[in-house]
């Protein structure tokens, strides 16, 4: 075996024992390879982000006038900033499967919109919008909580319906029949990354 060999697969060990350390601990990163944190702002993107659709945001895509949220439309755009709030640790950090709510911070006033559940009549189907159970006056809603795992090469989002994880199910995407893709539940898992951003 060359020097040269060897130096590449010394190299190779290093790379994936740095990343097996790092996911080991429970550590959840951003595209910067800094930690989640309950302190900041971020645009959650398909893990081909730029390639096809945009991150997470906000349509109004039912003939009731319901937001849903969708991958937007536009590859470039990064979406709407979301913070993340730890439930059950006092930490700012965010780890794997902590227990964390997840709201739409829409402006420097800190306006927050929680993500909840509606339920399509029509497609029979779950699917994520923004707000308060008042926004949405004889809708079917469901509150609950949400983790985030380690999914392949990125991450994915699990609603939760109580503080069980066995409640839990994957948040993936749903095509409606106008092209929008909602994200919604009990759909394969949709892999995302994380993008620290700021408010507007």
């Amino acid at each position: 075996m060359t020097t040269n060999s060897r130096l590449l697969i010394v190299f190779f060990l290093y790379i994936t024992l740095t990343i097996e350390l790092k996911f080991s601990a429970g550590a959840l990163l951003d595209t910067d390879g800094n930690h989640l944190n309950a302190a900041s702002y971020y645009n959650i993107l398909p893990l081909d982000w730029g390639k096809t659709l945009g991150g997470i945001s906000d349509r109004v895509v039912a003939p009731d006038g319901t937001v849903s949220l969708v991958l937007d439309r536009s590859k470039t755009f990064a979406g709407l900033p979301v913070s993340f709030s730890n439930v059950t640790a006092s930490s700012k950090v965010i780890e794997r499967d902590d227990i964390v709510m997840v709201s739409f911070v829409l402006s420097k006033d800190k306006n927050i919109f929680p993500w909840v559940l509606i339920y399509d009549e029509l497609a029979k189907v779950w699917f994520f919008s923004a707000g308060n159970p008042i926004n949405y006056p004889g809708r079917q809603i469901k509150n609950g909580t949400f983790r985030i795992s380690y999914a392949n090469l990125g991450y994915k989002l699990v609603f939760c319906g109580d503080a069980n994880a066995s409640t839990c199910k994957d948040i993936g995407i749903y095509i409606d029949s106008a092209g929008n893709s909602r994200i919604a539940i009990d759909r394969p898992a949709m892999l995302v990354k994380f993008k620290k951003t700021r408010l507007f």
